[in-house]
């Protein structure tokens, strides 16, 4: 489900349950959609660079959601220090953990994760209801407020959050974990 999880055990205890995670962080390089690809604008650029600042410079415990068949590219571009968790093969899209949901975010929580800080490819942020591309209501999570770490700056109000990262957050939410956005390693976002 996870490698070294007692490792990640004792490292979220040292971080009060806090981890950074990236879902996706490396999705350019495999995705179809060349459009997408940070490499070829400042923004992106800027965003691959804080991304690999993040992960070089993070005290807390770095857990980066990956396409199966994409963990062990992306372990050897971060180093050691991150934690995979293996995504569904056949979508790279859809960051659900091969073991599923429940059973990842259940046993995170018995290993004393608390609150996600999150980053990664890809992130539309709006508020409720104003999106005609957001999720059904029977499949979205509102967040009352979003918090933007580093800024002391939250997003007020119900908030829709979707895309690769949104799903991810949502996810965390419905199990009873904070969430929290780190509002430059996210690629790309749309913040409404």
């Amino acid at each position: 489900m996870i490698e070294r999880i007692d490792e990640l055990e004792k490292a979220l205890r040292k971080s009060n349950g806090r981890a950074v995670i990236l879902v996706h962080p490396r999705f350019h390089l495999y995705t179809p959609f060349r459009e997408a690809d940070p490499r070829k604008t400042a923004h992106g650029r800027k965003y691959l660079a804080i991304q690999r600042e993040v992960v070089r410079k993070s005290k807390l415990p770095v857990i980066v959601f990956e396409a199966e068949n994409h963990v062990n590219s992306t372990k050897k571009a971060f180093g050691k220090k991150v934690f995979m968790v293996p995504a569904g093969r056949d979508n790279p899209i859809d960051p659900e953990p091969v073991e599923g949901w429940a059973n990842l975010l259940n046993a995170l929580r018995e290993r004393g994760l608390k609150h996600g800080i999150f980053g990664g490819q890809k992130l539309s942020c709006m508020p409720f209801g104003a999106s005609p591309e957001a999720p059904t209501s029977s499949g979205r999570v509102v967040l009352n407020a979003l918090r933007l770490e580093g800024s002391g700056v939250a997003l007020n109000g119900a908030v829709d959050v979707y895309g690769c990262v949104g799903g991810a957050m949502r996810n965390f939410v419905r199990r009873g974990l904070e969430v929290s956005l780190m509002q430059h390693v996210v690629f790309p976002k749309k913040l409404h």
